[in-house]
C-alpha cells in the first residue's frame, strides 16, 4: 500500500522538474535572442542620423550666426565707441582758418573729407564748413586746436556705443566661413551634376553674404578708430546755426536787403527810360499849347434878338 501510493508522488516531482527547466532553457533563448537586438538597435539608429545630417548639411540652410561670440578672449570684451565732434567759430579770414583747419588735420594723422567755403560775409545765410577726420584717440586734442584759430561760438561732442554691432558681424563672419569650408568638403565629396550645381550655388550665396558682412565690419571699424569733426566757420556778426531764433531773424534780414537790392537794380535799368518818357511828355505838352497861341481867334457871332426886344418901340429922343 504504502509503495504504491509512493510511485505516484516520485513521477509527479519528476515532471515538476522538468517542466521548470524547460521553461527556464525557453526564457535563457529568448533573453539571448533579445539582447543582440537591442545592441544593435543603437548602431542602426545612429547610421540613419548621420545619413539624415549628411543630407542636410548638402541640401538644408545652414545654421544662423550666433547672437554672441564664445566665452574668453572675444571681441565683446572691449567697449566698441564711436565718436563724433562738432564745432563752431567765429574768424575774419575765412580762406585762411581753412587752410589751418587742413594742416592741422594732416598733422594729426587725418584729413578733411568734406569742404563748403563762402568767402563773403554778404552771401546771406550761406556758412563755410569743413569735415575733418582725425584717430579717436586726438578727437578732444583736435577740438582744443580748432577752438585757437578764431573765436570760439559752440563746441559739442557726442558718442555711440557700437558693440552689439561690431560683435554680430563678427560672429556671423565667423558662421559663414564656416559654414563655406563645410560646402566646400561636400563639393568634393558629391558626385551628381545636379547636386554639384545645387552646391555650387549655395557656396555663391554664402560668399556674396560674406563679402557684404566683411564690408559692414570695414565701415564699424572705421567708425571706431576714426571720429568727424564738423567745423562752422561764420563771419564775424553771422549769426551761429545752431541758434534757430538768431538764424532764422538774420535770414530773413538778408532776404529783406535782397529784396531792396533787386528793386533799386531794378529801377535802375528802367531810369533812362523814366526820363525818356517823362521828357517826351513835356515836349509834347508844349507843342500842343504853342499850336494853339499860333491860330487866330474865331470871329464872335451877334447874339439873335429875342422876341421881347423886337416888340419894345425904340425909345424917343429927348429934346433940345
Amino acid at each position: 500500500m504504502n509503495t504504491s501510493h509512493t510511485m505516484p508522488r516520485r513521477l509527479v516531482a519528476t515532471a515538476t522538474l522538468l517542466l521548470a527547466f524547460g521553461v527556464a532553457g525557453c526564457s535563457a533563448e529568448v533573453a539571448t535572442e533579445v539582447a543582440p537586438a537591442a545592441t544593435m538597435a543603437p548602431a542602426d539608429t545612429q547610421s540613419q542620423a548621420d545619413g539624415s545630417a549628411t543630407r542636410a548639411q548638402a541640401n538644408g540652410p545652414l545654421p544662423e550666426a550666433p547672437g554672441a561670440p564664445e566665452e574668453g578672449g572675444g571681441p565683446g570684451d572691449t567697449r566698441q565707441i564711436s565718436r563724433t565732434g562738432s564745432i563752431t567759430i567765429t574768424v575774419t579770414d575765412v580762406v585762411g582758418a581753412a587752410t589751418s583747419l587742413r594742416n592741422l588735420a594732416e598733422s594729426m594723422g587725418g584729413m578733411v573729407t568734406s569742404e563748403s567755403i563762402a568767402t563773403s560775409a554778404n552771401a546771406g545765410s550761406s556758412t563755410s564748413r569743413l569735415v575733418l577726420s582725425v584717430p579717436s584717440a586726438k578727437l578732444d586734442a583736435a577740438l582744443d586746436e580748432v577752438a585757437k584759430i578764431g573765436q570760439l561760438q559752440s563746441r559739442s561732442t557726442t558718442a555711440k556705443d557700437i558693440t552689439t554691432q561690431v560683435v554680430d558681424v563678427e560672429a556671423r563672419i565667423r558662421t559663414l566661413r564656416e559654414s563655406i569650408a563645410r560646402i566646400r568638403l561636400l563639393m568634393d565629396k558629391t558626385g551628381s551634376i545636379s547636386a554639384i550645381a545645387q552646391v555650387e550655388a549655395e557656396l555663391t550665396q554664402r560668399q556674396s553674404e560674406l563679402e557684404s558682412l566683411l564690408s559692414q565690419q570695414k565701415v564699424l571699424k572705421n567708425m571706431v578708430e576714426e571720429s568727424p569733426i564738423t567745423v562752422t566757420l561764420l563771419h564775424p556778426g553771422q549769426a551761429d546755426p545752431a541758434n534757430p531764433f538768431l538764424s532764422g531773424l538774420q535770414q530773413s534780414w538778408q532776404a529783406l536787403l535782397k529784396s531792396l537790392n533787386f528793386l533799386l537794380i531794378a529801377l535802375g535799368a528802367l531810369l533812362p527810360y523814366i526820363v525818356i518818357g517823362f521828357l517826351a511828355v513835356l515836349g509834347f505838352r508844349a507843342w500842343r499849347r504853342s499850336k494853339r497861341a499860333s491860330q487866330p481867334a474865331a470871329p464872335v457871332a451877334p447874339r439873335p434878338a429875342t422876341t421881347d426886344e423886337a416888340a419894345e418901340p425904340p425909345a424917343a429922343k429927348p429934346a433940345d
